[in-house]
């Protein structure tokens, strides 16, 4: 999965240099000094109490303090892996049934499969 700048907000690059100073260039979860740290999203409550919804795009609007962390690499690969699984397992059953599909030898009738399969 890469960096989609449409989901974060427009002064994004100044909030993450913030939070990386704030940081001290240590892992705010581990303690280890880093020189390249990143920002990840806590996933705090909103302020009404209530969670965000996973994946939820307004959740990487939410720049309060105690909804990002500064960490180093190790850490934020750890937290990210489930959801880089799911991206993964997701990727593959649609590549699987697209194969299956194409396997048949029919199209959807809306593209010819020739332009499909080139």
């Amino acid at each position: 999965m890469s960096f989609n700048a449409k989901k974060y907000p427009s002064n994004w690059k100044k909030v993450s240099l913030i939070i990386r100073r704030l940081a001290h260039g240590c892992c705010e979860w581990c303690g280890q000094p880093c020189e390249n740290l990143s920002v990840h999203h806590v996933g705090a409550p909103r302020p009404n109490g209530r969670k965000w919804k996973n994946g939820d795009p307004c959740d990487k609007h939410d720049i309060r303090r105690e909804n990002l962390a500064a960490l180093c690499w190790h850490c934020h690969s750890q937290t990210d892996a489930p959801s880089h699984a799911n991206y993964a397992k997701r990727t593959a059953r649609r590549k699987e049934k697209r194969e299956r599909h194409r396997a048949l030898g029919v199209g959807t009738g809306l593209v010819p499969y020739a332009l499909v399969a080139a």
